[in-house]
C-alpha cells in the first residue's frame, strides 16, 4: 500500500488549494438517496463512502471528544452512525477493511490539526489509500447523511453556509 502520514497531510492541508468540490447528499430517509448514491459511487472522479455516514449526527453527539482522536474514534466506530447496521449496504469487503481504515486513522490524527473537515479529508483519504482508489482523478468529495432536520425557514443558501461552518468548510 502507497500510504505515508505525509501524503495524508499534505491532502489534507493542501485540500483547499486542489480542483475537488465537497458536495452533500441531505435527506431525512425514504428519499431514494441510496440510489442517487450508488450512481455517484460508480463515476470515477467522485468518492464517497459507500455506507451513509451522519457525520453532522456523529459530531452533535461526540464532538467534544474530537479532539482526543483515540477516544473519538472509538466512540465513532462502535456507537457513531458507521456503527450501526442499518446504513450498512453489506459490503463485505468494506466491513472487513473498517479495523484497518480505524487503525491509519489513529496514525494520521495525532498529526493534523484536528477539527471536522480534517478529520472527514482524513477519513476519505484513508478510505481511498485502502481501497486503492486514484485520489489525483477526484473532482468530488461527497458527504451522504440522513437525519439533519434544518429549520424548515431556512433557505438553500442559508442551509449551505450552516453546514460550511458546521463542517469547518468556510
Amino acid at each position: 500500500m502507497n500510504y505515508t502520514i505525509i501524503e495524508a497531510k499534505n491532502f489534507i492541508e493542501d485540500f483547499d488549494k486542489r480542483d475537488i468540490t465537497i458536495s452533500f447528499i441531505i435527506v431525512s430517509g425514504k428519499g431514494a438517496s441510496i440510489l442517487l448514491h450508488s450512481l455517484l459511487d460508480s463515476h470515477p472522479e467522485i468518492l464517497t463512502f459507500p455506507k451513509i455516514i451522519s457525520f453532522y449526527n456523529d459530531f452533535k453527539l461526540f464532538g467534544s471528544v474530537l479532539p482526543k482522536e483515540k477516544e473519538f474514534l472509538n466512540i465513532f466506530f462502535s456507537k457513531g452512525s458507521i456503527a450501526k447496521e442499518w446504513h450498512n449496504n453489506n459490503s463485505e469487503s468494506l466491513d472487513l477493511q473498517l479495523p484497518l481504515i480505524k487503525g491509519y486513522l489513529l496514525e494520521i490524527l495525532p498529526n493534523i490539526e484536528l477539527n471536522r473537515k480534517n478529520f472527514i479529508l482524513a477519513f476519505y483519504f484513508v478510505y481511498a489509500k485502502v481501497f486503492s482508489i486514484d485520489l489525483e482523478k477526484i473532482k468530488c468529495l461527497v458527504i451522504h447523511n440522513h437525519y439533519i432536520k434544518p429549520n424548515p425557514n431556512l433557505s438553500k443558501h442559508d442551509l449551505k453556509k450552516s453546514l460550511n461552518s458546521f463542517f469547518d468548510l468556510e
